[in-house]
């Protein structure tokens, strides 16, 4: 008698991940008043997060403590990323005095930016 063989099983292709595009609103703040005479504004990036969850979280975290956070959303190489931001500050020294805050109460890690 022939050996049997095995039944075949049918190939099926993996499923493919779903794709979720977060539905949250992504707000900048209004632009300082001395914006409109022309002069620089600036913000202190202070994170760059992979999901808006993350990054309203820090930025709702911030406004607690009396900082004016906002999330601003960045394509990189292809990725998005959503940027955690406090300020404008009308000048420098002001955004100087900003970070250095930030470092000391919440330990994190500042970048002063021209804004926008």
């Amino acid at each position: 008698m022939p050996p049997v063989k095995p039944a075949a099983t049918p190939a099926t292709k993996p499923d493919k991940p779903e794709t979720h595009k977060p539905e949250t609103a992504i707000s900048l703040p209004e632009p300082p008043k001395s914006r409109a005479k022309g002069m620089p504004s600036w913000v202190i990036q202070v994170s760059s997060l992979n999901s808006p969850e993350a990054a309203t979280k820090l930025a709702d975290r911030l406004k607690q403590s009396g900082f004016s956070a906002f999330v601003e959303q960045a394509e990189v190489s292809g990725k998005t990323y959503y940027r955690v931001r406090v300020g404008p500050d009308s000048d420098r020294a002001a955004a100087e005095r900003t970070a250095a805050q930030l470092r000391e109460q919440h330990k994190l890690d500042t970048l002063i930016q021209r804004y926008p």
